[in-house]
């Protein structure tokens, strides 16, 4: 049998029918998309709402940019004073003021503003409330500033310098941090030392803090021990050496008992306080160990002491 290409492309009517529906079909089909895509609508650009954007994104990055320039510059912040209608913009910039701030304020000041009390640093534009609240105990305005805010002309009080063996209650009193009970206390403290022999001495006061002392510290002195001792014994043996045939032994004897022995009531108080803290005499000659104590007054209280 013979193969014909012929019979292979020969269709009966149905078939050619149906052949030509599925071509419509088809053609149908691959059309159909077209038919429904929707056309492309370029959208309306609202050209104010754009520029909202740009300055609130512009803000956020200004704003980030102060936080980091605070965040790296505030731990190697040293503050000074300063005057706000003098200061240049390195000076602005150690204070760890921003960029934009600082030009803020040179525009202010270009045009003849003037600031003239430290609250006025709250009105520059940009200055934040915590940079203001920092710099601003810091305003000091110059001498020659001829404005009505001026704290240079407040006068200020010279502290005197006080010696620790002559001043007196009120002297105390003078000192930074220093009250009348205080006061007192440290001059009773003396009394019973038989005087300062070092100016660290007075740290040791009961009530003293550490702090008020170094406040203090540079405001005192003290005048040579051998001075000390020459004027306060012509006092104590002037108004109290009494005359009295009686000896007491200076281990056991109360400060009524020296007192009654002749003593002046500050060597009595001397001798029993150096007893309490260093224990019994061992010779009389121990008693010169005593500050107050020099080789004059002992040898005019010793015939009326003893030792047991």
């Amino acid at each position: 049998m013979k193969f014909h290409l012929r019979d292979w492309l020969r269709f009966s009517k149905k078939e050619s029918l149906g052949i030509i529906a599925m071509l419509v079909v088809m053609v149908f089909f691959l059309w159909l998309p077209a038919f429904y895509s929707s056309p492309i609508v370029t959208p309306k650009v609202d050209s104010g709402f754009i520029h909202y954007l740009n300055e609130k994104s512009n803000n956020i990055i200004d704003s980030a940019t102060i936080i980091e320039h605070h965040a790296t510059t505030n731990l190697a912040l040293k503050m000074f004073y300063f005057d706000p209608n003098e200061l240049d913009k390195n000076g602005w910039e150690r204070l760890g003021i921003s960029q934009k701030t600082i030009s803020t304020i040179f525009r202010y000041r270009e045009k003849g503003g003037r600031f003239r009390k430290p609250e006025d640093l709250r009105k520059i534009w940009g200055l934040l409330p915590s940079d203001a609240d920092r710099i601003i105990p810091f305003v000091l305005f110059s001498a020659n500033n001829s404005l009505p805010y001026n704290p240079v002309a407040v006068p200020v009080k010279k502290q005197r310098i006080v010696d620790v063996n002559t001043a007196s209650v009120s002297d105390w009193e003078s000192l930074p941090g220093i009250g009348p009970v205080l006061a007192n206390r440290i001059v009773k403290f003396r009394e019973k030392l038989g005087g300062f022999s070092s100016i660290n001495q007075v740290a040791s006061t009961y009530g003293i803090a550490d702090s008020v002392f170094s406040t203090i510290r540079a405001f005192l002195s003290i005048q040579p021990i051998e001075s000390y001792r020459a004027s306060n014994n012509t006092i104590e043996l002037g108004k109290a050496f009494i005359k009295n045939d009686s000896v007491v032994n200076i281990n056991t004897a109360s400060v009524a008992q020296l007192v009654q022995a002749g003593l002046g009531e500050g060597l009595a108080k001397a001798i029993v306080l150096y007893r309490k803290q260093y224990g019994k005499f061992i010779q009389l000659a121990d008693l010169k160990q005593i500050i107050l104590i020099n080789e004059a007054v002992y040898q005019q209280i010793v015939p009326k002491l003893k030792i047991e």
